[in-house]
């Protein structure tokens, strides 16, 4: 099935203040981009009964923007109108400079651009750094799931994009497939919205999502979270700081505010080391003044003595001993410190006789802290997920000391940490500006895809309205 969920549009001061972006922006001359000079792309599915997949272009909210239609000519997509409104729009993004703007249909974006199915062609390059898909799918035919997830896993890696992907409006829902399942890139859902742990293409359960915004609609908040991912990108790279997708990605996670209903893993009983994060909330609620704490903090590596209350860094396991150690002195009591450590799962690619193998290989990494005390040291937390390449530490109680947190994996691999000390005072609590109304796609037919309304969370049924297809356009 495919969907996108739309609401009614959310108030811009409201929406800015819900994920931080209002208190960032009020502190003077700390943003140097607010997304500018970073391309960016938008996929859509068609409005029901069209081929629609864009947005009003003639917006006042975009008027900066140059698109480019890269599925074919559209007329406009008012479900496409309001994300763009939240992913790069002036009046309600977090990245209100992005541009210029790519704009792809799902159907084309997932047979055209990741060629799924086609065992002699890589994905296509998307020609932007954050991609947002506001829709979710599963199709009946498993394998085209399958290789149609580890090619999206293949594009975040190899061409260092940062790809959003939501999740269905309901906690009830099944979980999409497409493309919410994917490892390398940042599924988003809301407080409300549907949720792992899932099997499917995993050694090992996983959960999902990665993060929400609690707007009640998940394109929205998968909207909001993409504006996120974009002015960090863009502020990193006007600081010449070496933040990737991975290291965006980390960042967004460790920045994330968690409430007094976060756990790891299951609602009751110990904090599960096997799980590292909450099963509906993922790392948590979305803050990117936060998270752009974190980022202009710097990177800090391996081997050093690190800031404990915020840093990154992008790095490998050491060829050796396939671990890394960071060491930190704390001098005063940390009342809500975390660290998130996430990598990438491999996929083969094309071999040397032109196949295109969608083989995996997933590294395996354990996080702990440990306390130095004389004569040795006390583990003081752990993470060990076998399912998720996610490992987090979440404590309140961290007390002055020296500390060291190890990683270790099973094989050499790239990885990206983030950590962040939020302090002993919160962010108020702020108001859901969403309430949900029509307006999504959805597919139940193998390997086509078939526009139809998505009813909002209290509505059941769908309506097909016919199979696309059958008239894909021109790969390229």
């Amino acid at each position: 099935m495919i969907a996108a969920v739309s609401a009614a549009p959310l108030a811009s001061a409201n929406v800015r203040d819900l994920i931080g972006y209002s208190a960032l922006a009020s502190r003077p001359g700390a943003l140097l981009a607010n997304g500018a000079g970073l391309d960016v792309a938008q996929v859509e599915a068609f409005a029901p009964g069209t081929s629609n997949y864009a947005p009003d272009t003639t917006s006042a909210d975009f008027s900066a923007k140059t698109f480019t239609l890269r599925s074919g000519a559209s007329g406009v997509s008012p479900h496409a109108t309001e994300v763009a409104t939240y992913f790069y729009g002036a009046g309600a993004s977090a990245a209100p400079g992005a541009a210029p703007v790519a704009l792809f249909s799902a159907e084309s974006f997932v047979y055209d651009l990741l060629r799924t199915g086609r065992s002699r062609r890589a994905p296509g390059g998307a020609g932007a750094a954050v991609v947002n898909n506001s829709w979710i799918a599963t199709l009946t035919d498993n394998a085209t799931n399958i290789d149609a997830v580890r090619r999206l896993d293949d594009l975040v890696n190899r061409d260092d994009v940062l790809v959003f992907n939501a999740v269905s409006n309901t906690a009830t829902d099944p979980f999409p497939l497409l493309l919410a399942s994917s490892f390398n890139g940042v599924t988003v859902g809301t407080l409300t919205g549907s949720h792992g742990p899932l099997t499917f293409d995993a050694p090992a359960a996983r959960i999902k999502p990665d993060l929400v915004v609690d707007t009640g609609a998940t394109s929205d908040s998968s909207a909001l979270a993409a504006g996120a991912g974009a002015l960090l990108r863009s502020e990193a790279r006007a600081r010449g700081l070496p933040a990737g997708e991975l290291a965006t990605k980390a960042i967004l996670m460790a920045g994330a505010q968690r409430d007094a209903t976060w756990h790891r893993g299951g609602l009751s009983g110990r904090d599960n080391a096997t799980s590292p994060l909450d099963l509906q909330q993922g790392a948590g609620q979305l803050r990117v003044d936060h998270s752009f704490d974190i980022l202009t903090a710097g990177q800090q590596t391996a081997g050093t003595s690190v800031s404990p209350t915020a840093g990154w860094d992008y790095a490998r396991t050491s060829r050796r001993k396939r671990s890394a150690v960071y060491y930190l002195h704390v001098d005063h009591d940390l009342s809500n410190w975390s660290v998130f450590v996430t990598w990438n799962r491999l996929i083969a690619g094309l071999n040397s006789k032109g196949h295109y193998s969608t083989e995996p290989t997933l590294a395996d990494f354990s996080l702990k802290l440990y306390r130095n005390r004389k004569g040795g040291k006390r583990l003081i937390g752990s993470s060990d997920s076998p399912g998720d390449n996610v490992e987090s530490l979440t404590l309140t109680d961290l007390s002055p000391g020296d500390y060291q947190l190890i990683l270790n994996s099973d094989i050499r691999s790239y990885y990206a940490m983030a950590w962040y000390e939020e302090g002993a005072s919160s962010s108020p609590a702020l108001t859901r500006a969403l309430g949900a109304q029509p307006g999504g796609f959805s597919t139940t037919t193998p390997g086509a895809f078939d526009a139809v309304p998505m009813p909002e969370p209290s509505t059941l049924g769908t309506l097909v309205l016919g199979a696309l297809l059958c008239t894909r356009r021109r790969r390229h």
